[in-house]
């Protein structure tokens, strides 16, 4: 082998050694790509799990939250809803009773609410059938023997309204029928009334 053939020879071994060593570099590159990727991969997949379950529970929170919450209101409903229902019982029951304790209950009231004595009164068109033309002028005749003016008369028109009476003077007047009553009385007493009902709750 002539010296030209031997660094020809020469050239072609460092050459391929020197392809060899970049071919093994890549390899070793092509690796550690492959492996920084799987590594980032597990990252990803890891920090999506993460996320989810995160969302997840968030999710059922909120579901658990606004289930008590509906939950609260149906019973609120509820309560507000039995609550009426006693106030109406006893709307009722004071209509059913019998016309000696009504009336009574009717006078009770107006020796009250009276205040100059000449008002109009305004009864419902039951009542006025119920209690008779009579019952003002029994009323006068309790205020005249308790030295109050009774000279009241009943308005020329009878009230839409369930029960009890509306004083009139002067356009302005005084609501005293028992739904308005028992209204008044639900505002001071219905906290009462709801620790009665649902006392065996707790």
């Amino acid at each position: 082998m002539s010296g030209l053939d031997r660094i020809k020879e020469r050239i072609v071994e460092d050459a391929r050694a020197q392809a060899k060593g970049h071919i093994d570099d890549a390899n070793k590159k092509a690796d550690q790509i492959k492996k920084e990727s799987a590594d980032k991969a597990e990252l990803v997949a890891e920090k999506i799990r993460a996320d989810y379950e995160n969302r997840a529970a968030e999710l059922k929170r909120q579901m658990l939250s606004t289930a008590q919450m509906d939950i609260r209101k149906k019973n609120l409903a509820l309560k507000q809803d039995l609550i009426g229902q006693a106030f109406d019982y006893s709307h009722k029951s004071i209509m059913d009773l019998p016309l000696a304790d009504y009336e009574k209950l009717m006078e009770d009231l107006l020796m009250v609410a009276v205040e100059s004595g000449d008002e109009e009164i305004i009864l419902s068109k039951q009542d006025i059938d119920r209690l008779g033309e009579g019952f003002v002028n029994r009323i006068n005749k309790k205020l005249s023997e308790k030295g109050r003016l009774g000279a009241l008369k009943f308005y020329k028109e009878p009230g839409d309204f369930t029960g009890g009476f509306v004083l009139r003077k002067a356009g302005v007047e005084l609501n005293c029928t028992i739904g308005a009553l028992l209204r008044q009385l639900r505002e001071k007493i219905e906290p009462q009334i709801a620790e009665i009902l649902f006392a065996v709750e707790d």
